[in-house]
């Protein structure tokens, strides 16, 4: 009498895997049909496009351009994609660390704030 397969923990997690790449392959095929203007130039742009969803209205793509490293509080330079746009962007240490926030990773900057100051003029843009 022969053995029943016995599917191993690996086995398992590769066939829930599988399931979870088709929903996603789904979303996209969705999404494209839907979207003319789904950036496919950078997988960045095209997943968020189909899985992020979040209130934030205001999002930009960009390259981060500088990072400080200061103890507290960082600001990374970000170039957005129109390739002339910068924004600075505050952000904890901890939290520049655990995204791996380095020159020349493409980020989306997602803006969700209250008070906001935009300025095109550095003399009136405030010190570090």
């Amino acid at each position: 009498m022969a053995a029943a397969p016995v599917l191993t923990r690996y086995g398992q997690r590769l066939i829930q895997l599988y399931d979870l790449l088709a929903q996603i392959q789904q979303k996209a095929f969705d999404v494209l049909s839907d979207d003319d203007a789904l950036p496919l130039n950078s997988l960045l742009a095209a997943i968020s496009r189909f899985s992020l969803q979040t209130s934030a209205r205001n999002q930009w793509f960009g390259t981060i351009t500088a990072r400080d490293h200061d103890d507290v509080q960082q600001h990374v330079d970000v170039l957005l994609a129109d390739g002339k746009t910068r924004l600075k962007v505050a952000i904890t240490a901890q939290s520049g660390a655990r995204l791996g926030l380095d020159e020349g990773k493409e980020v989306l900057i997602l803006l969700k704030a209250p008070w906001v100051g935009i300025t095109q003029d550095e003399a009136v843009a405030p010190k570090r």
